[in-house]
């Protein structure tokens, strides 16, 4: 019985959607990678770290940040497109990726092949194991899934001492080995059919490389700024407007105070519906302070993510300067912007004496750290 045809993209659809994205670029972002085999205080030198995608290793979210580093978001970006052009998930996530410090192999299938070549094929030393169209049957054939296991093993040949991605950010989750044999390829690998020579974690010396992967979030390189530009400084910019528009129209109104609550909504809102589906992976959260909660102990608290239990809401009082601290925090990326506004009082002829409240501001925007 011949095997079913394989649904494969179009060149069109496998382009990369990303103006700064290079050779170079993608190139360099391996080699950060490749650097953290290396010995760091004393550990001992990986001759791979192996990164495993899908229900093979349990959807390990720290799988997905080496990956996602590497094919530049790849999993975030483009699973949607992939998925409503009629591919399973099991079919887009089907990817091992084993780096080396001279070379790298590739474990995929002929339909996502097609999409990660773009990615990878300028990387030196790279090679594919992927079965040929006519040799596919889906993620359900037998066949395909040999093929899987012994490539895996082929793959594996060469190496004594293995980094395994395991914690996702802001997870610290503790490095269990029976927790890596229980992922299903894992458990595959030790199966007597394959002759790999028993249990994975007894063949290699398994460790963790959580930590390291983490901290290849803060490099930065030109496709980190335009993501940083196009996508998540507009979103906070709009938030940032929003909040500003309530304190302008409680000004406007001639308010007796301006509601700390209401003027927090839209930054705490967007933060916490940016982290839906996603871990937090900083301490940073928005925040709002009018004048008599802007003392170091209470900056300090609002700095380190502490909520404090009775914010104080800003009283317009006639003659009286008061100014306003406030933080946005984009909660998928590392940016943040601080500010401080002051509120001046100003009298203006024919108006009886009455004041009204003059915005002025000082900017801090940064990265966080």
């Amino acid at each position: 019985m011949s095997k079913p045809k394989l649904k494969v993209p179009s060149p069109a659809r496998r382009h990369i959607k990303i103006e700064q994205f290079s050779p170079f670029v993608s190139a360099s972002r391996l080699r950060q990678v490749q650097k953290l085999l290396s010995p760091d205080h004393g550990d001992q030198q990986l001759d791979g770290i192996l990164c495993i995608s899908g229900i093979d290793s349990r959807y390990n979210d720290c799988m997905y940040e080496v990956l996602n580093y590497l094919l530049f978001g790849f999993f975030d970006v483009r699973r949607d497109e992939l998925e409503s052009s009629g591919f399973a998930e099991e079919i887009i996530d089907d990817l091992m990726v084993l780096i080396c410090s001279d070379h790298v192999e590739i474990y995929c299938n002929p339909v996502n092949y097609h999409y990660f070549l773009p990615y990878v094929s300028h990387w030196p030393s790279l090679q594919f194991h992927c079965l040929a169209e006519n040799e596919y049957g889906g993620e359900e054939d037998d066949a395909a899934e040999e093929f899987k296991i012994r490539t895996l093993i082929s793959m594996l040949k060469d190496c004594k001492v293995l980094g395994i991605p395991f914690s996702g950010k802001g997870q610290n989750a503790k490095f269990d080995i029976m927790t890596i044999e229980k992922w299903p390829i894992i458990q595959a690998y030790a199966l007597d059919d394959f002759g790999s020579g028993g249990f994975f974690t007894m063949n290699f010396e398994v460790l963790d490389v959580s930590s390291k992967v983490h901290q290849l979030q803060d490099t930065q390189d030109p496709v980190t700024v335009e993501i940083l530009l196009t996508e998540h400084f507009p979103l906070m910019s709009r938030q940032w407007s929003n909040m500003m528009q309530c304190v302008q129209m409680s000004l406007e109104s001639s308010a007796a105070f301006i509601s700390q609550k209401k003027t927090l909504e839209p930054l705490q809102s967007y933060f916490s519906h940016g982290l839906v589906g996603h871990k937090r992976s900083s301490s940073r959260t928005p925040f709002v302070i009018f004048s008599a909660d802007t003392d170091k102990q209470t900056l300090s608290q609002v700095q380190k993510g502490e909520i404090l239990g009775n914010p104080k809401d800003l009283v317009l009082k006639r003659q009286s300067p008061n100014h306003m601290i406030c933080q946005v925090v984009s909660p998928n990326s590392p940016l943040v912007c601080t500010r401080t506004y002051f509120f001046r009082p100003h009298s203006y002829s024919g108006n009886n004496g009455m004041y009204i409240y003059v915005l002025l501001k000082m900017s801090l925007p940064f990265l966080d750290p």
